[in-house]
């Protein structure tokens, strides 16, 4: 078995680390591609800059904001609708240190 991954060789990936850059709708440069979780590199608004996170929590809040977009729920051709971003996210996670 091999997987198929044909539909994103034209994409350009990040230099540093593989990602894919990809907007604030989760979509690449190839429209109705888009791209979350680990692989996703994208805009950070607190930051000011692109960032990847690797954690199963963005991932997964990740995942349902492309599906919504990916259903074209957002800013389509001039006409608002529900606009899900990765900026109206707040990606978090915690870690035990030193027993606390």
């Amino acid at each position: 078995m091999e997987l198929n991954t044909s539909f994103i060789e034209n994409i350009r990936l990040n230099e540093s680390d593989n990602s894919i850059e990809v907007n604030k709708y989760l979509q690449t440069e190839i429209n109705d591609i888009y791209a979350a979780g680990d692989v996703a590199n994208f805009p950070y608004a607190p930051m000011g800059e692109s960032t990847r996170i690797e954690h199963w929590r963005l991932a997964a809040q990740q995942g349902r904001i492309g599906a919504i977009n990916m259903l074209h729920k957002y800013h389509n051709k001039g006409k608002s609708r529900s606009v899900v971003t990765v900026d109206n996210i707040v990606p978090f996670f915690s870690s035990g240190l030193y027993d606390l």
